[in-house]
C-alpha cells in the first residue's frame, strides 16, 4: 500500500482586529464565492504576499509597450 509522502502543512492561527465594514466585505466576497470567511482571508493574504504591483511602474510598462507597438 502506497503512503502519501507529501508532508502536511502546519497551520497556525492569529487574531486580527479589523473594522466591521471590512469583515462584512470579506464575508460578502466569501459568500459570493461559496467559501468560508477563513478560506477567503487565506486566499486574499496569499494574493497579497509578494504580488504588490507599483501602479506607476505598471503604467510606465504599459506606456512603453504601447509606444513600441505604434
Amino acid at each position: 500500500m502506497a503512503r502519501n509522502t507529501t508532508p502536511r502543512e502546519e497551520h497556525r492561527s492569529f487574531t486580527v482586529r479589523i473594522p466591521e465594514s471590512l469583515y462584512t466585505e470579506i464575508g460578502d466576497l466569501a459568500n459570493a464565492d461559496g467559501m468560508f470567511v477563513n478560506t477567503k482571508v487565506n486566499q486574499l493574504i496569499r494574493l497579497g504576499l509578494g504580488r504588490h504591483v507599483d501602479l506607476n511602474a505598471a503604467l510606465a510598462r504599459m506606456l512603453a509597450r504601447d509606444a513600441i507597438s505604434d
